[in-house]
């Protein structure tokens, strides 16, 4: 069985997401505003509180797809504002996000390079692990500390 945070770490797809978060939003749209009176009952109540952590996991689950942050979640608690993220959960495709937050390539600055006359690069060599520029003779990276080989 999958522990807490490795629910929080995986992603769903549209498809998925529409089929239990829809039902979901639903049943408590009808249990807020339109099956009984102003009053929620004690039942009504219990089934919003239970169905709410579900809920956030899909919404968050969703956003990991999306690669986007979790933080975006916490929109789910301004009204009219969670209607408007459910419904781009729904509509947005995979792959659309202008910028991966999950995974970051740095900026490698390879201009101040010279390049001899045998078509190699001297004088200045780069740690593969974090990108930092270092001298040829250099045995470590100065930032991460791996060895260059």
């Amino acid at each position: 069985m999958n522990t807490l945070s490795e629910q929080f770490s995986k992603k769903i797809g549209r498809g998925t997401f529409a089929l239990r978060y829809t039902p979901m939003a639903i049943i408590a749209s009808l249990l807020t505003f339109g099956l009984s009176d102003s009053v929620v009952s004690p039942l009504e109540g219990l089934i919003l509180i239970v169905m709410a952590p579900y809920a956030l996991l899909l919404i968050i689950q969703r956003l990991n797809d999306l690669e986007l942050s979790r933080w975006y979640a916490l929109l789910t608690l301004i009204p009219l504002v969670n209607l408007v993220l459910g419904v781009t959960l729904l509509i947005r495709k995979k792959g659309t996000a202008p910028i991966s937050l999950w995974s970051y390539a740095p900026i490698i600055d390879k201009s101040d390079e010279k390049i001899n006359t045998t078509g190699e690069r001297s004088g200045i060599k780069y740690c593969k692990q974090c990108g930092t520029k270092h001298t040829e003779d250099a045995r470590f990276c100065a930032s991460c500390g791996k060895p260059f080989v």
